[in-house]
């Protein structure tokens, strides 16, 4: 997924970032649990994604190895896709951009 990439070198993660991703990925991780316990789900996929939940969870608060392959990452973007959608992130960006443009757009005008 573009814009799906760690900006730091060899893909390091940042502490703030990892706070966050570990408490996203707990929260995501007991929601899918409990609906698993419940009875709610209870197909392949949703063990798959709980294994894919722990091996991230692993990496990320212990400094495991983070999983090989695509289905983790496929996962994760899936995930990052709906928090995006969730949490209005296109709009807030493009909103970002655009003040960031008349904020530049106005030093230029000020500095004449």
């Amino acid at each position: 997924m573009p814009g799906i990439g760690s900006s730091l070198p060899g893909g390091e993660i940042d502490a703030r970032s990892r706070r966050f991703l570990i408490e996203r990925f707990t929260l995501l991780r007991d929601d899918l649990a409990e609906q698993a316990a419940a009875g709610e789900v209870s197909d392949p996929q949703t063990k798959r994604e709980l294994a894919i939940h722990d091996a991230v969870l692993a990496a990320l608060s212990r400094d495991e190895s983070f999983p090989k392959g695509n289905a983790a990452r496929e996962y994760v973007a899936e995930v990052a896709r709906a928090v995006d959608g969730a949490s209005g992130y296109e709009q807030a960006a493009f909103e970002h951009r655009a003040f960031g443009e008349l904020t530049a757009r106005l030093d230029t005008v000020a500095a004449r």
